[in-house]
């Protein structure tokens, strides 16, 4: 097979090579630094065998594809420790974001912010252990077997129209989840994380379905670019439109349901200011606004999976 390379020459390699394979055989160096790989325009486990021509690009540390990878993988350590912490939860999807990951779950017992630190301790537990993250393919019967006591993964199972085709699975130590990855190799990369609040939601954005708890964290792979980050993220808040807002007595804000924020407007409050409030809250929460009376309820749009 030929791999066309970021720099644009075309290298020639066995069938069945995996991205680790190929990145040693350029380089030992690259070998050891390899995260994943990018095959066209999508993101690849360095495990996984390659069968045809591409254009072929390796991820590490250094690269920007590389923070997805890295917070996925925080999304699946924080799941790990949750199954300790929480015997008998449920997960549903926990992908990678711009800014991080969540990770969606309905406990058989509260969770609230009080509760991160006990959450967060345990995932340094596990990153500490060294677990290797390992990709396998399994049949979709298989998967059912092994997620026969996860509800919302067996209805994700059961949603493959291709029954002949195989689905991927990772493990680590006591813990796997379905996921098309890629994820770095082992849990001792997840190091710099923070979680950042709770928010209601509900299975596959359906408000007819369950309601489920959405934790959101951040990880990076340098404790100042956590830091930094942090940092960043309390001057935003102290910026806030619904801060300053509330603090000028322009609107009250008070919870209405799961998810979903009641913003009551001072009577006082120009029609131009409350346009401008409802619009800025459409923007910058990416959320659906339904207006009515005094009152307009907010709920947030789910992000894609």
């Amino acid at each position: 097979m030929k791999l066309t390379l970021p720099d644009g020459s075309v290298k020639e390699f066995k069938d069945g090579m995996t991205p680790l394979e190929i990145a040693t055989e350029l380089a030992p160096s690259l070998g050891k630094k390899i995260i994943c790989a990018k095959v066209d325009d999508n993101l690849y486990d360095k495990s996984k065998p390659l069968s045809k021509d591409c254009h072929f690009k390796i991820i590490t540390e250094k690269d920007a594809e590389a923070f997805e990878v890295l917070n996925h993988s925080c999304a699946h350590l924080m799941a790990q420790a949750l199954s300790h912490l929480y015997p008998g939860i449920q997960f549903g999807y926990g992908p990678a974001l711009p800014e991080g990951f969540y990770y969606d779950v309905k406990s058989p017992k509260p969770i609230t912010e009080k509760d991160f630190p006990a959450i967060e301790a345990e995932m340094h537990k596990i990153a500490k252990e060294a677990l290797p993250i390992v990709r396998r393919e399994i049949s979709p019967e298989e998967a059912e077997v092994i997620f026969k006591d996860q509800k919302f993964k067996t209805i994700h199972i059961d949603e493959v129209e291709d029954r002949d085709h195989c689905v991927s699975i990772y493990s680590q130590g006591d813990f796997t989840d379905l996921c098309r990855g890629p994820h770095m190799p082992n849990t001792s990369f997840i190091k710099n994380f923070k979680l950042l609040s709770l928010a209601g939601c509900y299975w596959k954005g359906d408000k007819n379905n369950e309601q489920l708890t959405r934790i959101y964290g951040c990880c990076f792979f340098s404790s100042k670019e956590l830091e930094d980050y942090i940092k960043i993220r309390k001057e935003r808040a102290e910026s806030d439109h619904r801060k300053i807002g509330k603090e000028m007595g322009l609107f009250l804000l008070s919870e209405y349901g799961p998810g979903k924020t009641s913003i009551s407007f001072n009577p006082e409050t120009s029609t131009y200011l409350q346009s401008f409030s409802t619009e800025s809250l459409r923007q910058d929460n990416q959320v659906e606004i339904y207006e009515g009376n005094a009152d307009v309820i907010y709920v947030p749009i789910e992000p894609m999976n």
